[in-house]
């Protein structure tokens, strides 16, 4: 591996005793990526992202724990309304002018009855929050919020998406070089292939 031809400063960075996890990754159309994410955020979400493969509430029911199970049915309208549109802000704003009035709309044509094991489901259609790329979050946006900035500044290309916020890509080439950058600030570093699962279909 070679050395970091961008010198990080080596100081403590805030979350440096949790490992990061990396994988080089696949995205289409074919754009290789090298991804990284604290070891916590890979677990919270990797739970998640288990859910876009259910093709049946029953076998999302059996599929993920009672937590994600919870999550993901407030987020299909059987909850509050306020977790049914907690993704409506955009990057921390105030939604845009008339969608929480067309998601109260939607909220009250979901019925009061909790779906049965072997109704259908199909994340991007039983999940508004799914369908709009919020939920569960780009992993490129997820990088963007969690890595080190001068890391950041020094190998990914940034770029600001209109509703979802910063996505952050580390490209292949320099992929030896931003984890060397990482090991200099004294982060453990963890192979973790699942990251690939994340890039949604």
């Amino acid at each position: 591996m070679t050395e970091p031809t961008t010198q990080i400063g080596a100081a403590s960075h805030p979350g440096v005793s949790e490992p990061l996890v990396y994988e080089v990754v696949t995205d289409l159309p074919g754009e290789r990526y090298l991804a990284v994410l604290p070891q916590s955020e890979y677990i919270h979400w990797s739970k998640r992202f288990a859910v876009l493969g259910a093709s049946t509430w029953g076998e999302l029911r059996t599929g993920v724990d009672s937590e994600v199970f919870a999550e993901v049915l407030g987020l299909a309208g059987y909850g509050d309304f306020e977790e049914y549109a907690a993704h409506l802000e955009i990057t921390g704003a105030v939604p845009l002018p008339g969608v929480t009035e067309a998601a109260l709309e939607d909220y009250g044509e979901v019925g009061e009855d909790l779906p049965t094991d072997d109704a259908p489901f199909n994340a991007y259609d039983d999940l508004p929050a799914c369908a709009d790329g919020d939920w569960p979050p780009s992993l490129f946006y997820l990088m963007s919020g969690t890595l080190p900035e001068a890391v950041l500044d020094a190998f990914a290309d940034r770029t600001m998406t209109l509703f979802n916020g910063e996505a952050a890509r580390i490209p292949e080439e320099v992929s030896d070089d931003a984890l060397a950058a990482l090991r200099g600030l004294g982060f453990q570093l963890v192979h973790e292939p699942g990251l690939q699962d994340f890039l949604q279909p």
